[in-house]
C-alpha cells in the first residue's frame, strides 16, 4: 500500500513540475475556450459566473501564443515546481524529495519488474515534448481485465 501512494504522488509530483498555471480573464467565455483547445493548451476549470478561465501550459512559448491571440492571461507562481527547483538545487541530498523525469522513469520501471505479479507498466505513447507516457496498473490479478471497481489518475486533473 505504501508503495502504491508513492506511485499516485510521484505522478501528481511529475504533473505539477511539467505544467505551470495561468489565470485567463475573459468576456466571451466560449471563444476564449475555443481558441485555447485549438492551442492545445489544458483548461482545468472554467468559472461561467467571474469569467475566469485557469489553464495550465507547458512553457513560455504557450504563454505568449495566448497573449498574441488575445487572451488576458497571468501566470501564477507555480510553488510545486518552486520548491522543487529549490529542494534540487539546495545540494542536500536528504532534501532531495522530487525524482527528475529519469529517475521517475526508472522507478516506474524498477517497480514494474520488482512486482510482476500485482504491477504492469504501459507505455501508452509519447508526449509532445519527445518523453515517454506511462501509466502503473495495480492489481491482484494484473493480467486480467475484471469486473471491479477501477482508479483512472487523468493527467487533466489538476
Amino acid at each position: 500500500m505504501k508503495r502504491l501512494l508513492l506511485i499516485i504522488s510521484l505522478c501528481l509530483q511529475v504533473i505539477l513540475l511539467i505544467a505551470d498555471p495561468v489565470h485567463i480573464s475573459s468576456w466571451n467565455l466560449e471563444q476564449d475556450i475555443e481558441k485555447l483547445n485549438s492551442m492545445n493548451i489544458s483548461i482545468d476549470s472554467v468559472n461561467r459566473n467571474t469569467g475566469k478561465i485557469i489553464a495550465y501550459i507547458r512553457n513560455d512559448d504557450e504563454f505568449n501564443s495566448m497573449l498574441a491571440a488575445g487572451l488576458d492571461a497571468v501566470k501564477v507562481p507555480n510553488l510545486a515546481k518552486e520548491n522543487a527547483q529549490n529542494q534540487n538545487d539546495s545540494g542536500d541530498p536528504n532534501r532531495a524529495y522530487y525524482y527528475s523525469l529519469t529517475q521517475y522513469n526508472t522507478f516506474m520501471q524498477e517497480t514494474a519488474t520488482a512486482y510482476p505479479d500485482i504491477c504492469q507498466l504501459v507505455h501508452t505513447g509519447t508526449s509532445v515534448q519527445g518523453r515517454p507516457l506511462y501509466f502503473m496498473k495495480i492489481s491482484d490479478n494484473v493480467g486480467v481485465q475484471e469486473n471491479e471497481p477501477e482508479l483512472r489518475y487523468v493527467s487533466s486533473i489538476h
